[in-house]
């Protein structure tokens, strides 16, 4: 019995164990993902800075200064990008705080973002309209009798796809209450009596807040008690939901009931009554179509072609009937056509081009051109885009190469103690190097000498013709040194630059231990620098090293402490698995804590930074590439 129940123990715990590690799976997973997004952000603003100097240094130029119709199209795409880059900025600060609760083992806000009258482009009527009842939902009066003046609901009707839904979800949003969504399918229920119970746990649900719209989408759905064919659940329900209403008088609570349909003569004239405004809602004006199509644009890159085009598409468009569903759906699969072609023409093709949306639209209007045509457009396109690319290459980052690599890294001590001290001296010495090289050549002036005896040999090539080839080679050599050695020098004095900044900088601890100031390896970290031996301190068997969260690579690093009893065998791994753009870079990374011994042989906390090029792990005074302290992901 008690060998079942210490089996079924190591089960239950097994399969704890086996669940925890799923979970921190799945946890590490959903990080990547959230880092993977920010960096996306990251280019996406580079893109919209670049562009945004771009046109700056086109405006300075003396073409364009009197080209009043190109410096406006200038100053619209200006203000687009600016509203591109608040909303890129906005989404990467919620995706920040997202990573940084993960990192924290806090739970992931799961929020919906709130809609307000800032998302619904134009329907200043309409949103004044609604203005009554934000006022109700808001304030509370000091108005005599105010309390007994209470809305009975708005119906908004009118064609499909107009942004009737949306209109009422902003309204929610301005007005900070409670939204019940509701489609006539809920109430219609197999047994009789369930309809009405479905009204009461929405009643139930409203009452439940201080403050409720209740909204029922397509609401010509519910039954019509002047329908001969009406169940008579149907009319139950109807009546409950009359009943309710009535009783919004009696409540304490601002409860508000919403309406939407495409059809107002198929809705009960009784529940129709109950509304107290019936708000029109139509298709967009002509002359509002482009200042929409801008709108819903806003979330995609596009080039600069492509905003200027949306006159023409708007032109397109006009007198068409294309609801604002319509408008939204060409472009959402406008944008789909740029994922495609952005796989196959990268440099070309990697933001929504034109022919990406009148691809689109042909489509929808039917006026599809012959495939030849299409091609032709598209080639066109990309090639007006790689002309204005190569404008602002200048001002665009590096890309990233976000491609996984698994790496590995064995290190037997802190190589990178005192690293750019030493550095610093091996570059003078190799620069005095090339300095002799260059002055000795100059001063011997060798090259004319043997061009000189070139001459005379050449006179008789047979006798001679391997000293001719000698003296020919020797000519090339100088002229290759005369060519290369300039550039080492170049190379090294930019990287000298690099160095001294590093040296002022990124200071190292001043209370290092001796051994790691020494630069010994990890089997001689001990007070008298010795090989390991059972009688000295081991100071690698205290230390300890631990990424922490406001590193960059801290998803993707993992330490592992290899010790052995003997000279030789300790050493720190450090596993990488991520983006291979971080190993490109020649930065020392803050990585975590290095608890070693300092001056006095106590414990102490010191800044342990990797550098994936140079291949060295220091520590400094302070974090260096780290996560920036406002959360901004660089």
């Amino acid at each position: 019995m008690e060998q079942r129940k210490a089996l079924n123990q190591n089960q239950k715990e097994k399969q704890e164990e086996l669940e925890k590690l799923a979970q921190e799976k799945a946890q590490l997973q959903t990080q990547e993902n959230l880092q993977q997004q920010i960096s996306h952000l990251n280019q996406a603003l580079n893109y919209v800075e670049a562009n945004q100097k771009r046109i700056e240094e086109l405006k300075t130029q003396k073409e364009y200064r009197k080209k009043q119709t190109e410096l406006k199209n200038f100053k619209d795409f200006q203000l687009f990008l600016t509203d591109q880059k608040l909303a890129f900025e906005k989404q990467k600060k919620n995706l920040t705080i997202q990573l940084n609760h993960l990192k924290e083992n806090k739970p992931l806000l799961h929020t919906k973002k709130q809609v307000t009258f800032k998302d619904v482009y134009g329907m200043e009527s309409e949103k004044e309209e609604l203005e009554d009842l934000l006022t109700y939902f808001r304030t509370n009066q000091s108005l005599i009798n105010f309390d007994q003046v209470r809305p009975k609901g708005y119906l908004l009707y009118g064609p499909p796809g107009t942004g009737k839904t949306f209109l009422i979800k902003a309204l929610c949003g301005e007005a900070n209450v409670h939204f019940i969504n509701l489609i006539p399918s809920k109430f219609r229920q197999k047994y009789i009596g369930e309809g009405e119970k479905e009204v009461d746990k929405v009643w139930q649900e409203a009452e439940s807040h201080d403050k409720t719209i209740i909204f029922i989408d397509e609401i010509e759905g519910l039954e019509n008690r002047n329908d001969s064919n009406i169940s008579s659940g149907g009319v139950n329900v109807i009546n409950t939901l009359l009943d309710k209403l009535d009783g919004f008088n009696s409540s304490n609570k601002k409860i508000v009931l919403m309406g939407a349909t495409n059809n107002l003569h198929k809705i009960d004239t009784a529940l129709r009554s109950r509304f107290s405004k019936e708000i029109f809602i139509g298709h967009l004006k002509d002359h509002e179509i482009e200042g929409y199509l801008k709108h819903i644009i806003t979330p995609y890159q596009i080039s600069y072609h492509t905003f200027l085009a949306l006159k023409e598409i708007t032109q397109l468009c006009q007198g068409k009937n294309l609801s604002n569903r319509d408008l939204t759906t060409i472009i959402e699969e406008a944008y789909k056509k740029t994922a495609k072609w952005a796989q196959q023409n990268p440099q070309t093709h990697e933001v929504m081009l034109p022919s990406d949306i009148e691809e689109v639209l042909n489509l929808k209007l039917k006026t599809k051109p012959d495939h030849q045509q299409v091609q032709q457009r598209r080639a066109a396109c990309e090639n007006q885009y790689a002309q204005w690319r190569e404008g602002f290459n200048q001002y665009l980052d590096k890309p990233k190469d976000e491609t996984k690599i698994e790496c590995r890294y064995t290190f037997d001590g802190l190589n990178g103690i005192n690293y750019y001290n030493l550095r610093y001296s091996q570059i003078q010495t190799e620069l005095n190097n090339i300095n002799q090289q260059l002055t000795k050549i100059h001063q011997e002036n060798k090259i004319s000498q043997l061009e000189q005896e070139l001459v005379t040999l050449n006179q008789t090539l047979d006798k001679y013709e391997q000293t001719i080839k000698d003296k020919n080679q020797e000519i090339i050599d100088i002229k290759n040194k005369l060519k290369t050695l300039p550039t080492q020098e170049e190379r090294l004095r930019k990287e000298l630059k690099l160095v001294e900044n590093r040296r002022e900088t990124q200071k190292e601890p001043s209370n290092l231990v001796c051994y790691i100031k020494d630069r010994h390896p990890f089997d001689r970290w001990n007070k008298n620098g010795d090989t390991y031996n059972h009688t000295t301190l081991d100071g690698f068997d205290s230390a300890s090293f631990d990424k922490k969260d406001d590193s960059q690579l801290y998803l993707y690093v993992k330490f592992e402490k290899q010790q052995h009893k003997g000279p030789g065998f300790n050493h720190l791994i450090l596993k990488y698995k991520g983006p291979k753009h971080f190993l490109e870079e020649d930065k020392d990374y803050y990585l975590g804590r290095a608890r070693v011994d300092d001056s006095n042989f106590e414990s102490t906390n010191f800044q342990l930074h990797f550098n994936p090029v140079r291949k060295t792990l220091s520590l400094y005074q302070d974090k260096h590439n780290a996560v920036p302290q406002n959360n901004n992901q660089k």
